[in-house]
């Protein structure tokens, strides 16, 4: 397989899941990530483990989810790819939100923080600072609080 195959099979994930068929998106998001591991294109590689994490999120199989965003994550940090590291981190918040897990949300809250803060973006490091004060002051972490 090469990395034009692996680019197609993306493309045709991405249309697949924006039309909801989940099950045609994993198909395709998988073979993308054959073809993209194979090539040994980091880049294409965390894209097809982001869509598979919006897949199998999709499907309810969190467990599967979290290891593709954890592998797309750390793809993203590989790269350098400080955006999608943001994208991934807002992902994994949601993620944490929706099973429920205070701490995890918390975790992931921070990590978006220090995610933003890395690319510069004030207007993004204003906004992850607010979603980290939630759990911070309903904690009562004065003390961390005050920090931010």
């Amino acid at each position: 397989m090469s990395d034009g195959l692996g680019a197609r099979e993306l493309h045709r994930a991405l249309t697949l899941h924006q039309s909801g068929d989940l099950a045609g998106a994993g198909a395709a998001a998988s073979a993308a990530l054959e073809a993209f591991s194979e090539a040994s294109d980091r880049t294409g590689t965390a894209a097809a483990h982001h869509i598979l994490f919006l897949v199998r999120a999709g499907e309810g199989r969190l467990d599967e989810a979290d290891q593709h965003l954890s592998a797309a994550l750390a793809l993203r940090e590989s790269t350098g790819d400080r955006e999608g590291m943001v994208a991934l981190h807002n992902q994994r918040f949601a993620l944490a939100l929706q099973r429920g897990n205070a701490a995890a949300a918390r975790e992931s809250a921070e990590a978006l923080l220090a995610a933003v803060e890395a690319t510069g973006d004030r207007e993004g490091t204003a906004a992850a600072i607010h979603r980290l004060l939630q759990f911070v002051i309903q904690e009562g972490d004065m003390a961390r609080a005050e920090q931010l």
